[in-house]
C-alpha cells in the first residue's frame, strides 16, 4: 500500500483533479504533482472509466514536428516505442518515426470509447530488449499497405490505402477456430509480424528457426527443479528495475506458480517488493475465492475487478478498435482495468503455463491434438467464397508446417498451437494491456520452453506441476484447483462447494440482458451485404444464441454465443474502418462456384467430455485412462533418451 493507505493506481485518480495534474502524473510518475495537501478525507478512491465526460479538445500543436501519419487524433502518447529487434540487436526502423514523449494531446470522446480516450502506448525499449524474436509471444506489430510497421492496428489502418479488401480466409479462420491463423488480419492489405520472427533492414519479416523438440527422460523432481530455476531467472530479468508490478491471479495452477515465483524472488532478496495480485470475475466463482486465498497465503496485496454484462458491452468496441476484431470480445474480460496504471507498470501473466509446463491446450493434452482443419460452423460463410477462403486458410497452416519439415505430428501440432492459437487468441487479447502499460507472458522465454520441449512428450504432465508448486509453497499445493475444485495432487484443503466453475456468465449475458442489443448488430441483411455471409444462416445463429447459447444440444460442441458476439464486433469493426475514410470490399477473385463442402466434423471426445461435465469422478477416470494409454503409446513410438 502507498501513502495515505491507498495503492498507487488508486491514489493517482483520487478526488476531483484537473486534467493537467492527471497528465503530469502520467508522464512523471510523481504522485506529489499538484497534490495540494490532499488528505484521506478529500475524496474516495475512484477510477477514470468509460462514460466520463469529455476531458479536452484536440490540440494539433502537441504534434508539431511529428510525421503526419503519426498524428493520432483523439489520443495522447506517454512513452515512446520506436525500436524493434532484428537478430537480437536494438535499432530504429527507418519507416517508423513515432511521436516524442513530450507530445501530449487530450481529446473529446463523445461515445466513451476506450480507444478514443486512453493512451496509445508503444511500449518501452526495456521490454523490446527482453522479448526477443525467439519468445513464444511478441507484442503484435502490423504492416500497413504501404509497407510501414506499426505497434497498433489503428495506426496501420490509417497508413493504409483508402480502398481495402476483406479477407475471407481470415474470417473463415475465426469461424473455424475462434482466432486468425498466420499473419492475416480481417483486411488483406494489413498483415501481422509472423510468429518467431524479426523485422529486417528493408522492412521485411525475417523468420527465426523454431527451437527443436527432443526426447530426454528425467525424473519429475529434476524437471520441477530446473523449470522452477528457469522461471525465477525469467521473472527476475523481466521485473528488474520495475517499481510497480502486477500479477494476474486466477484459481488456476499456472498463475499460482507465477505469483509464488515472484514471492520467492522477494523472499530471496532478488526483488525489492511483492507484486499486487489482480483477480477478475464473479465473486461466487472459484477463480475469485481461490485467487484471493492464494494472495493471502503469499502475503500479496489483492485487488478484485468485477465482471458483468456492462463490461462485455464495452469490450465489443474496444476489441474492434484496439485489436482489429481478431478475437471475440468475450476474451477481453477486464483487461482494460489497467488503463489507470502508469506507463512503466508491469503486468505478469501465466497464460502460457499450461501449454508449456503441462503441454495442455484448451483442455487437450499434446498427445491428443490433431492438425487444425478448416470448418464452416453453422454454414455462415457463403458457399461462393468458401472454397477460396479454405484454400487461403490451408496455405497459412501449410506455411507453418513448412518451417519444420519431417517432424512428428505432435511437434507440428505444438507449433500450430503456439504459432496460431496462443499467439492469435490468448496473447493477442492480452496485448490490449500494452496500450496502457507493459504486459509480459511468463513461460515464453526461449530458455524456459526450449527446456520443456527437450523432454519426452509423455513427461509433460500434471506430476511436474504438482512437484513444482509443492517446492514453491506447500500450502498452495493443497489449495483447490479452480477447474476441478480439488488439489492437483494429494490432500485438498479449503475446497468450497457451490462455487461457479467459470468466472463469467457470457452465455447467459449474451442470451439475456445483452441479446436485444447484440441481435440488432448481427442483422442478417447487413451481414449478407458484406458478401461474406448467408443471411438465413446468420438468422439461425441469432436464434441459437438465445435458445442454446453454449451449444449444449449440438453434436459438434460449437458454442453459438461466441461466434454471435464476434459477428457483432465485426460489424463495429467495419463501421469504424469506414468512419476512418476506408472503403471495404470483397475481393472478386475470392468468389467462385463451390465444388465441395467444408463442414464441422463430429467430435466424439469433445461431446463425451461435455456429457460428463456434471459427473467429475467418471469424467476424471475416463480421461486418466485415455491419457495413460496415450503416454504409454508415445513411449513405444518415440524411444526416450537419457
Amino acid at each position: 500500500m502507498g501513502e495515505m493507505g491507498y495503492p498507487r493506481y488508486l491514489r493517482l485518480f483520487r478526488g476531483e483533479q484537473s486534467v493537467e495534474k492527471l497528465v503530469a502524473k502520467y508522464l512523471t510518475g510523481d504522485d506529489n504533482v499538484g497534490s495540494g495537501g490532499d488528505s484521506p478525507g478529500a475524496g474516495a478512491p475512484r477510477e477514470i472509466g468509460h462514460g466520463a465526460s469529455s476531458v479536452g479538445a484536440w490540440n494539433p500543436e502537441c504534434w508539431r514536428g511529428c510525421a503526419e501519419q503519426d498524428r493520432i487524433p483523439g489520443t495522447f502518447v506517454t512513452r515512446e516505442r520506436g525500436a524493434i529487434l532484428d537478430g537480437g540487436s536494438l535499432r530504429k526502423h527507418p519507416l517508423e518515426q513515432l511521436p516524442c514523449v513530450a507530445h501530449v494531446a487530450l481529446a473529446a470522446a463523445p461515445q466513451g470509447l476506450l480507444s478514443a480516450r486512453k493512451p496509445v502506448a508503444e511500449g518501452t525499449k526495456q521490454m523490446q530488449e527482453i522479448e526477443s524474436n525467439l519468445h513464444l509471444f511478441q507484442p503484435p506489430r502490423y504492416r500497413a499497405s504501404d509497407g510501414s510497421w506499426h505497434a497498433t492496428y489503428g495506426n496501420a489502418l490509417a497508413q493504409s490505402a483508402p480502398e481495402l479488401t476483406l479477407d475471407g480466409a481470415a474470417v473463415l479462420s475465426l469461424l473455424s477456430f475462434n482466432f486468425v491463423c498466420g499473419d492475416r488480419t480481417l483486411l488483406h492489405e494489413i498483415r501481422r509480424r509472423p510468429w518467431l520472427s524479426s523485422i529486417g533492414p528493408k522492412g521485411l519479416p525475417v523468420l527465426s528457426s523454431i527451437p527443436e523438440h527432443d526426447l530426454h527422460w528425467q525424473s519429475y523432481e529434476r524437471i520441477a527443479e530446473e523449470l522452477g530455476r528457469l522461471l525465477c531467472d525469467e521473472a527476475f530479468r523481466v521485473c528488474r528495475g520495475r517499481r510497480e508490478i502486477y500479477v494476474l491471479l486466477s484459481g488456476g495452477i499456472d498463475s499460482r506458480i507465477v505469483a509464488a515465483t515472484l514471492s520467492r524472488l522477494v523472499d530471496d532478496g532478488r526483488l525489492p517488493n511483492k507484486p499486487v495480485a489482480l483477480t477478475w470475475g464473479l465473486p461466487d466463482s472459484r477463480d475469485y475465492q481461490y485467487g484471493r486465498e492464494t494472495a493471502r497465503i503469499l502475503g500479496l496485496e489483492w485487488v478484485h475487478a468485477d465482471l458483468g454484462p456492462e463490461h462485455l458491452r464495452q469490450n465489443l468496441p474496444d476489441t474492434a478498435e484496439l485489436l482489429g476484431a481478431l478475437v471475440s470480445p468475450i476474451h477481453l474480460h477486464r483487461m482494460t482495468w489497467f488503463r489507470t496504471l502508469p506507463r512503466d507498470a508491469l503486468v505478469l501473466a501465466g497464460n502460457y503455463g499450461d501449454m508449456v509446463g503441462r503441454a495442455e491446450f484448451s483442455g487437450r493434452r499434446l498427445l491428443e491434438l490433431r492438425p487444425l482443419v478448416p470448418t464452416n460452423p453453422f454454414g455462415l460463410l457463403r458457399r461462393e467464397i468458401l472454397e477460396a477462403a479454405a484454400d487461403g486458410l490451408r496455405s497459412e497452416l501449410n506455411a507453418l508446417h513448412a518451417r519444420s519439415p519431417g517432424k512428428p505430428t505432435y511437434v507440428l501440432c505444438e507449433h500450430e498451437m503456439h504459432g496460431h492459437y496462443t499467439r492469435s487468441l490468448i496473447a493477442h487479447a492480452m496485448s490490449v494491456i500494452d496500450h496502457f502499460c507493459s504486459v509480459y507472458q511468463m513461460f515464453t522465454d526461449p530458455r524456459v520452453y526450449s527446456y520443456m520441449w527437450s523432454l519426452h512428450p509423455s513427461l509433460r504432465a500434471d506430476e511436474v506441476y504438482a512437484v513444482l508448486i509443492r517446492r514453491l509453497h506447500p500450502n498452495l499445493a493443497r489449495l483447490p484447483w479452480a477447474r476441478t475444485n480439488r488439489a492437483l495432487r494429494g490432500r485438498t484443503v479449503g475446497a468450497r462447494a457451490g462455487l461457479r466453475r467459470e468466472f463469467h456468465d457470457y452465455a447467459g449475458w449474451i442470451s439475456g440482458p445483452l441479446y436485444e442489443e447484440f441481435v440488432r448488430r448481427v442483422d442478417p441483411d447487413w451481414c449478407a451485404g458484406t458478401g461474406l455471409f448467408d443471411a438465413d444462416r446468420v438468422r439461425d445463429l441469432s436464434r441459437l444464441a438465445c435458445e442454446d447459447p453454449d451449444g449444449a444440444a449440438r453434436p459438434d460442441a460449437v458454442s453459438p454465443f461466441k461466434i454471435f458476439a464476434w459477428l457483432a464486433c465485426f460489424r463495429h469493426f467495419v463501421e469504424w474502418a469506414e468512419a476512418q475514410g476506408k472503403r471495404l470490399r470483397l475481393d472478386p477473385g475470392g468468389v467462385r462456384p463451390a465444388t465441395y463442402e467444408v463442414s464441422v466434423p463430429y467430435d466424439p471426445i469433445g461431446k463425451l467430455g461435455r456429457l460428463l461435465q456434471n459427473l467429475p469422478a467418471v469424467r476424471g477416470a475416463v480421461r486418466a485412462a485415455r491419457l495413460g494409454l496415450l503416454r504409454y503409446e508415445a513411449r513405444l513410438r518415440y524411444r526416450p533418451r537419457s
